[in-house]
């Protein structure tokens, strides 16, 4: 199984990096009714998150890694709750 942790570092890159990240975004912002709030259950490093902020919405979010939220939560300063898990 991945260990998401480790992966942290390099996700982004080795994920198609800012590109897919808005292209993505976009996809979810078209089918959402403009500045919605977004819960993100999987906010992952925030690389979507942030590309989805970028289209209006507030976004907050939560991850089981550690090392994932670290990274979430300099893209996204104070929308990211740590797990406790």
């Amino acid at each position: 199984m991945l260990d998401y942790d480790d992966e942290a570092t390099h996700y982004d890159r080795t994920r198609g990096g800012v590109p897919r990240a808005v292209a993505a975004a976009a996809a979810l912002s078209s089918m959402l009714p403009p500045r919605s709030l977004v819960l993100d259950l999987a906010i992952g490093t925030g690389i979507v998150a942030t590309e989805l902020a970028a289209f209006g919405h507030r976004v907050v979010g939560i991850d089981l890694s550690d090392r994932m939220l670290r990274l979430a939560a300099h893209r996204l300063p104070g929308r990211v709750a740590p797990s406790n898990g």
